[in-house]
C-alpha cells in the first residue's frame, strides 16, 4: 500500500514538476513581451503549483515517517514477543531443572530410607534370632535339668535302706524345689522382647484371655509340644491337653485346625 502511494505520489509530482517548469517558462515569456497580465496570471499558477508540490514533498516526507514509525513499532513488538518467549523458555528450563533436582534429592532420601531400613531390618532380624535362640535354648535346658531331676528322684525313691529315709526325703524335697527353676517373668520379658507384636494382636482379638493361658500360647507358638511344656510348667501333660481345649474353644479355633498354625498367623 505504501508502494503504491509512493508511486501515484511520484507520478503527480512529476505532473506537478512540468506545469510548474512551464508555468515558469510562460510567466518569463509574457514578462519578456510586456504581457504583465498574462504574466502575472502565470506567475500565481506556478505560485500555487510550488506551493502544492511543497505540500506533496511535506506528505511523502510525514508518509515515510510514518513508516519508519510503523516499522519501528514492529521491531519493538517483535522484539518484545521474542523476549517474552525467551523468558518463558529460561522459566521453562529453570523449572524443569529445579523439578529434577527435588525429584533426584527425593530418589536420593527414600533410597537412603530405604538402605537405612535395611539395615536396622537385617539388626532386628539378628537380635529376634539371637532372642529366639536363646528362648528356644532356655527351654530345652528346663526341659533336659526337669528330666535329670525326675530321673534322680525316682532313682532316690527306689532306694530302701530305712535309716537312710531321712535325708533322702530331704535331698528329695529339694530336688523338688529345684524343679521350680523355670522363671516365668524372665520367660514373658524375653518373649515380648522377640514376639511383641504377638502379644499385642493376641490381646487386642481376644482381651479375655488369662496370664496362664497367654503363657501356653507363647509356649504354642515356639512349636513345643505338650510334653515340654509340661516339664517346664510343672504340670501333667494331661493338664497341659486339657488347657489347650479350653483355649482352642476361647480362641473359636475349628477342630481339624492345628492350634499352632493358628497362633503363628495371628
Amino acid at each position: 500500500r505504501i508502494k503504491v502511494r509512493d508511486s501515484n505520489n511520484n507520478n503527480e509530482k512529476q505532473f506537478l514538476d512540468i506545469k510548474l517548469s512551464s508555468s515558469e517558462k510562460l510567466a518569463s515569456y509574457f514578462e519578456e513581451n510586456k504581457q504583465f497580465d498574462k504574466a502575472l496570471q502565470y506567475s500565481k499558477i506556478a505560485k500555487e503549483l510550488a506551493v502544492h508540490t511543497l505540500k506533496l514533498d511535506n506528505t511523502k516526507k510525514i508518509t515515510l515517517l510514518e513508516f519508519e514509525y510503523e516499522q519501528k513499532l514492529k521491531q519493538e513488538r517483535s522484539l518484545v514477543k521474542q523476549k517474552k518467549r525467551e523468558n518463558i523458555l529460561i522459566l521453562g528450563i529453570t523449572v524443569l531443572l529445579l523439578f529434577s533436582v527435588i525429584i533426584f534429592l527425593m530418589f536420593k532420601l527414600q533410597k537412603s530410607k530405604a538402605q537405612k531400613r535395611s539395615v536396622e531390618n537385617k539388626l532386628l532380624a539378628r537380635s529376634l534370632e539371637k532372642k529366639n535362640k536363646e528362648l528356644t535354648g532356655n527351654a530345652i535346658q528346663i526341659i533336659q535339668s526337669n528330666e535329670m531331676l525326675k530321673f534322680t528322684q525316682q532313682e532316690l525313691r527306689n532306694i530302701r535302706n530305712d535309716s537312710q529315709l531321712p535325708v533322702l526325703s530331704n535331698l528329695i524335697n529339694t530336688l523338688n524345689s529345684g524343679t521350680q527353676a523355670f522363671n516365668k517373668a524372665e520367660f514373658e520379658k524375653i518373649f515380648m522382647e522377640t514376639e511383641g507384636d504377638f502379644y499385642r494382636r493376641l490381646l487386642q482379638e481376644y482381651p479375655n484371655l488369662t496370664k496362664n493361658e497367654i503363657r501356653l500360647c507363647a509356649f504354642l507358638k515356639l512349636n513345643l509340644s505338650t510334653k515340654e511344656i509340661a516339664a517346664i510348667t510343672q504340670k501333667s501333660a494331661h493338664s497341659i491337653v486339657v488347657a489347650r481345649s479350653r483355649l482352642r474353644k476361647k480362641l473359636n479355633i475349628e477342630k481339624h485346625e492345628e492350634l499352632a498354625v493358628f497362633l503363628n498367623q495371628i
